[in-house]
């Protein structure tokens, strides 16, 4: 058998020590060779970027061989699949497509070229959730309900809690995945009253009506297009009646009060899709179907980045990458570590810009940012130390604010950002020695822990649970004339605290603000008497008020 040679049988003979990858020309490791036949020719090596974003999509490899050899490829990994380049001989690329991670941790795979193994790991996904349906009625008996909560992965976790003490979660207060929340309503005394179970973030509202109560709301379905639409939603039901509105899945959203009392509107904003979907609203009771259609499907984009690495000094830094690809091509930048920031191009659509922001460092450091599916690798040198205090603040359930000191050299930069939405900071950083104000939101739930990165430390918040909410309620008792309009009741109560007002006569009806949270005055109105002395009462935070009516004279 004839053989093809890459060095010449003298030349190979005279080497004591050879340089030895898997083929001619290129250097790994080194071994001592003992005989010609023992080296390798042809060696086969890939480069390229193994990191792919959450939602999948395309990447490739370069392959480096000498013409003659060959060499074949695989993916290891069910969500990875090769689209070119399984087989090749001298230099070539292999292209292959990641699907999307619907669970909430990175997995990773593999490009097996020949013998060599190439690392694929991709991002975690976002735990995505909706509700089949987002509201029920009951009699003032009440009675036992369940609701489902749909979750894109078996892996993500989610509580449910009720925010009134009538209504009691039963099963499925903690769970993961796809679950079902069953709860249990307690009997009314006879007035209207509205509860929410917040169940992975989403709300199912639940209304207790006062007997008699019927309702009707239009439109029954609604198409939209593939750019987004407004939905407006009228009901139509005695004035004394409440009724509540929400939205089943993620991309309809209310853009109106959650909740009224006699006949009224809600209104919700649907996103626009590429892909043609279907969800529902709920309101009053009534499940609104809503479909919209799909643009045009999106063309193959690829994606390159320039630069693909840089270097910021340890007193932090910016920096700028060019994004390249077609016109029409969506991409996202993200930050894969808390000290690199995104300052401008998070998104985009066909050729752009994304800008980033280091921060002080103390350590030498590498973090990446993810453009276009593509990792951008960002150098730090050591410098610059921080301390903070305090690093850990434990806070009762309402609104607290408080100082937190940094100490650093003179000359050395920083940044402050919350990691919850509940904690806010005054400053976005500083320089060297400093302050700054965090501010703690009032807790509406259970007790809960946040934190904030400052100048590159952690600031840990432990809030502890809401408070139970009491409600004052005055006047408790009005007189009023025959042919007075209306008058005011006041309501205090913490910023929390919710309350519904309703009518138990049909002469006094609610103007203005039926429900609420926090401190408010209810308006009221009368009918004109036109007979003898008449009393009535209004429900508010869950007081009776009495309006003593006089005859006409």
């Amino acid at each position: 058998m004839r053989m093809r040679r890459c060095l010449t049988a003298p030349a190979l003979l005279s080497l004591l020590t050879l340089v030895f990858s898997t083929g001619c020309g290129s250097s790994a490791t080194t071994s001592t060779a003992t005989s010609p036949t023992s080296i390798n020719r042809c060696a086969v090596t890939a480069s390229g970027n193994g990191q792919v974003p959450a939602q999948g999509g395309p990447g490739s490899l370069a392959v480096s061989a000498a013409r003659e050899c060959v060499w074949s490829a695989s993916a290891e990994g069910q969500w990875l699949t090769i689209r070119t380049g399984a087989t090749g001989q001298g230099d070539g690329a292999i292209e292959f497509n990641a699907a999307a991670n619907a669970d909430p941790v990175v997995r990773r795979g593999a490009i097996v070229l020949n013998e060599q193994r190439v690392e694929v790991s991709q991002a975690a996904g976002e735990c995505a959730y909706s509700l089949p349906e987002a509201s029920a009625s009951f009699p003032q008996a009440g009675g036992a309900g369940q609701f489902e909560v749909r979750a894109s992965s078996g892996l993500c976790s989610w509580t449910a809690q009720s925010d009134a003490a009538w209504v009691s979660v039963r099963a499925g207060a903690s769970s993961h995945g796809t679950a079902t929340v069953q709860f249990d309503v307690a009997a009314a005394g006879g007035q209207t009253r509205i509860a929410t179970i917040t169940a992975a973030g989403l709300r199912f509202s639940i209304v207790q009506s006062a007997a008699g109560c019927t309702f009707s709301v239009a439109p029954g379905a609604f198409t939209a297009g593939a750019g987004g639409a407004a939905l407006t939603v009228t009901v139509t039901t005695g004035p004394a009646c409440a009724w509540s509105a929400a939205s089943t899945v993620p991309w309809i959203s209310l853009s109106s009060a959650g909740a009224g009392t006699g006949a009224g509107t809600a209104s919700f904003s649907i996103s626009a899709t590429s892909a043609a979907r279907s969800g529902s609203v709920v309101v009053a009771g009534r499940t609104i179907a809503v479909d919209q259609g799909g643009g045009s499907a999106p063309t193959p984009c690829a994606f390159s980045i320039s630069p693909e690495s840089g270097a910021v000094p340890s007193g932090g830094g910016a920096g700028t990458v060019t994004v390249t690809t077609a016109a029409g091509c969506p991409w996202t930048a993200a930050s894969n570590v808390p000290w690199l920031t995104l300052t401008g191009g998070a998104s985009g659509n066909g050729p752009g810009q994304v800008s980033f922001q280091a921060a002080p460092g103390v350590e030498p450091r590498s973090g990446t940012l993810t453009i276009a599916g593509r990792a951008f690798t960002v150098n730090q040198s050591a410098g610059c130390s921080y301390s903070l205090a305090p690093e850990v603040r434990d806070v009762d359930g309402g609104r607290t604010t408080f100082d937190v000191n940094v100490t650093a050299p003179s000359g050395c930069g920083w940044s402050a950002a919350s990691n919850v939405p509940w904690i806010t900071l005054d400053k976005d950083g500083g320089n060297g020695s400093d302050h700054l104000k965090a501010t703690v939101a009032a807790n509406t739930g259970p007790a809960r822990t946040g934190t904030a990165t400052i100048a590159g430390r952690a600031l840990t918040i432990h809030q502890a649970a809401a408070a139970p909410c009491s409600y004052r309620v005055s006047p408790l008792e009005m007189k009023i004339d025959y042919d007075r309009p209306s008058s005011r009741i006041e309501v205090r109560t913490a910023d929390h605290c919710s309350w519904v007002a309703v009518s138990n006569a049909a002469w006094i009806f609610v103007v203005s603000n039926a429900s609420g949270t926090g401190d408010a005055d209810v308006t009221i109105g009368f009918a004109e008497n036109d007979g003898p002395q008449r009393t009535g009462t209004v429900t508010l935070a869950g007081q009776i008020v009495t309006v003593i009516q006089k005859a006409e004279k």
